[in-house]
């Protein structure tokens, strides 16, 4: 692994050396494709936290690169490395992977909407950490898509999406929205995105083999 972190720090020079504005044709990445899927690659669970973090170095400096306009066009060639990320970052890695979705993709804002499912998947582990300085992060970063995708049907839709597939994040996914109904005295739980969506995510987190995420499922319900 020490010649994945030799590698990427010679990427990361290449990117400083040669960095554009973002009306610079030059901010074009080439072998983007190629790009992605190598840095996807240094951020398997099976890599020490070391090459996690230079591989988020170099996330940075492409993403600042390509600049909003490019991002938004390229952002799911590189979603498949970075979401995943969370359920298995080291300590060290959270706050910077989160700082990543802060300063770049989430001010993508409506670009978003084809992506938000996974990014809803990508933040929602660091809420597990409640008290932590990543558990306020994580729902201020959850807050700021709910906005930046002006709609709440898409951005519930996404939340109960995940508690639907995701067995690990249903009780992060339920405390989050049981926070949502009691900040918002206003909103109903039937006002939380697509009622048929809602119920069978409901349904199946009832049946979870947690007591904890039934219980978490239940005070929704009451």
């Amino acid at each position: 692994w020490a010649d994945l972190i030799h590698n990427l720090q010679r990427v990361n020079r290449a990117l400083l050396k040669y960095a554009p504005t973002e009306d610079d044709a030059s901010a074009h990445i080439p072998c983007k494709a190629i790009l992605a899927k190598r840095l996807a690659q240094c951020l398997t669970p099976a890599l020490p936290s070391g090459v996690h973090l230079k591989a988020l170095e170099t996330y940075h400096l492409v993403f600042g690169r390509l600049g909003t306009r490019r991002l938004a066009r390229d952002l799911p060639l590189y979603c498949a490395g970075l979401f995943p990320l969370m359920s298995h970052a080291a300590t060290p890695l959270k706050a910077p992977l989160l700082a990543l979705f802060d300063s770049y993709i989430l001010p993508l804002e409506r670009h978003l909407r084809g992506v938000a499912p996974g990014l809803v998947m990508a933040i929602l582990p660091a809420l597990e950490e409640e008290g932590s300085e990543f558990h306020s992060k994580a729902l201020h970063l959850l807050t700021k898509l709910r906005a930046g995708l002006n709609s709440d049907s898409d951005f519930f839709a996404a939340l109960w999406r995940t508690m639907s597939t995701v067995a690990p994040l249903r009780f992060p996914a339920c405390e989050y929205l049981r926070q949502v109904l009691e900040k918002e005295p206003s909103l109903k739980l039937s006002d939380l995105g697509p009622y048929g969506l809602l119920c069978t995510s409901l349904s199946v987190a009832l049946q979870d083999t947690t007591v904890l995420v039934q219980r978490s499922a239940l005070d929704l319900i009451l």
